[in-house]
């Protein structure tokens, strides 16, 4: 998750409450005590860690399907697919492995179909390369160059507008996080920075397809709270979403350096972590707010795992807007109830 200025950590406590949940669902919601607590940290000013992958804009947006060849024929160095429906756009997150990609990039794309109700489109691809060795007179490695020829090759797929798109309905907020004049603390509410958003809400069920663990949440910046994401400085971003506990994972302490017999650093929670293929994000965020799922885990405890998501441009977003952000792993080995869990803004 790398370190971040500000960290803020609302936490449900030990139990947790059913509820329905979106989709029909029943959801395990955390519960309606939310403590906040922040705490100073190291600056960063990343979006999507650079060190870790490349984000390659395609020429014209290809279909899911075309996407996945290319994937396939790559050998591994595609690792997502950013995909785009209209207002709700993510990522299917493949990983390196190309083995029968292309029923698993369809099962992924059933999900977000089952989900949303249409049919979204391929706009970027994510590659394992480090921003940095872009060396080459293009300013991008040959095997970039490579996947973005295929891509343009590839034949032009627009999104399909006669397929309503549906969004998620927007449950009544279970944090109120500031007061407009910041002297009084209802509702659950502290005396809290104008620039975080005022309200979240945050769901976690099983995804509509079986296999995979859901995560929702919902937040916004209340112009009635006095809260703004113009407050934010220049270079800060923001990551938003669950973290998953088993302190059943041993090891040094941080990953990768995780060592247990019979726990998995990965899958022993109640959703397997960003590492794991076969993931799915989406988001209403606005394209230049730059969405990404937080995928770096690198130095986080072996005993959390975060499913967060993060926005790397957020001061331009807009007051009084619901945004929403949705995970889908696949499941761990942890049933609900034996799994710690709480949410985080950071």
């Amino acid at each position: 998750m790398g370190k971040r200025k500000r960290t803020v950590r609302a936490l449900a406590g030990a139990g947790l409450a059913l509820s329905l949940g979106w989709g029909g669902t029943t959801a395990i919601a955390t519960g309606p005590q939310v403590t906040i607590d922040a705490t100073s940290g190291a600056a960063d000013s990343s979006k999507r860690p650079p060190e870790r992958t490349l984000t390659l804009q395609l020429p014209h947006s290809i279909s899911v399907k075309e996407a996945a060849k290319i994937a396939s024929s790559s050998g591994g160095y595609v690792t997502e697919l950013r995909i785009t429906a209209g207002v709700v756009s993510g990522g299917y997150i493949i990983g390196t492995q190309t083995g029968d990609l292309q029923r698993r990039v369809s099962e992924l794309n059933d999900l977000f179909k089952a989900n949303y109700n249409r049919e979204p489109v391929v706009t970027a691809l994510e590659v394992a390369e480090e921003a940095k060795t872009a060396n080459s007179p293009t300013g991008l490695p040959v095997p970039a160059q490579q996947v973005l020829r295929a891509a343009a090759s590839a034949p032009v797929t627009r999104i399909d507008t006669n397929q309503s798109l549906r969004l998620p309905k927007t449950p009544r907020p279970q944090a109120r996080l500031g007061t407009t004049d910041r002297t009084s603390a209802t509702d659950g509410a502290q005396i809290f920075p104008l620039h975080f958003p005022s309200t979240w809400t945050g769901f976690a069920l099983p995804a509509l397809d079986g296999r995979r663990n859901n995560t929702m949440n919902w937040f916004t910046w209340e112009s009635s709270s006095g809260a703004n994401p113009a407050y934010l400085p220049n270079d800060w971003g923001i990551e938003i979403g669950f973290t998953l506990y088993n302190d059943n994972i041993g090891g040094t302490g941080s990953r990768p350096y995780c060592v247990s017999p019979d726990q998995d650093p990965d899958e022993s929670f109640w959703a397997q972590t960003w590492n794991t293929p076969d993931a799915l994000w989406a988001s209403n965020l606005p394209s230049f707010a730059f969405a990404y799922a937080d995928d770096v885990l690198t130095s986080d405890p072996c005993s959390t795992n975060g499913l967060e998501l993060g926005v790397g441009h957020p001061r331009g977003l807009s007051q009084d807007t619901v945004y929403f952000m949705q995970s889908a792993t696949l499941k761990g080995t942890q049933p609900e109830r034996e799994s710690g869990m709480s949410h985080r803004c950071r």
